[in-house]
């Protein structure tokens, strides 16, 4: 007998036929199937493309913003708060992220060009603990304090697109973000 093997990751839907006689469906593994048919049988929303993911390239030091012609969604050019959800995949290392980032927006007056960047934050480690006191006079990291990092993630057209005006407990802006990143620390 066939099983079926169902993986699901954001809006993209995968099925592997897993052959192997030995296996025999249990009563709750019929449940499931017939949930997964169910689950399999729904329309697929037509504005999401699950062939080509959105790539956004992403730096833990500093990366070139990507520039288009036109103006920003934004009403003036500051730094502004957006609440961000992300989903998707990276190829290298993208570490839990704070929801509340920062949209670092650029414009060429010359070439009436814009560009945004988005910078999140993250929890990096703890300074170390103190094993001795420090020297007088000298200033010192405060033992088991939280150490952050910052990733810079240069939004394409599609993704600016996608920020929401919506305000909130500390933030002007939201934006969900499903795409593969793309680590480009190296090469910045």
């Amino acid at each position: 007998m066939s099983g079926l093997f169902l993986f699901t990751h954001s809006f993209e839907r995968r099925v592997a036929l897993v052959d192997n006689p030995s296996w025999q469906l249990t009563g709750a593994a019929v449940a499931e199937l017939g949930v997964v048919r169910r689950f399999l049988a729904r329309p697929v929303n037509e504005n999401i493309s699950n062939t080509n993911p959105m790539q956004l390239d992403y730096s833990f030091n500093g990366i070139p913003p990507l520039f288009y012609s036109g103006a920003l969604p934004f009403p003036d050019m500051r730094t502004e708060k957006v609440k961000v959800s992300i989903a998707g995949s990276a190829d290298g290392r993208f570490p839990p992220i704070f929801s509340i980032g920062d949209l670092l927006c650029y414009h060429r007056a010359a070439t009436k060009e814009s560009a945004v960047t988005l910078l999140l934050t993250y929890r990096a480690g703890t300074t170390p603990p103190a094993t001795e006191p420090p020297p007088l006079g000298k200033w010192v990291d405060v033992p088991n304090s939280p150490i952050y990092g910052q990733i810079r993630v240069a939004l394409t057209r599609e993704a600016i697109d996608q920020i929401r005006q919506m305000s909130g407990d500390g933030y002007s802006y939201e934006l969900a973000l499903d795409a593969h990143f793309i680590n480009k620390t190296g090469s910045a």
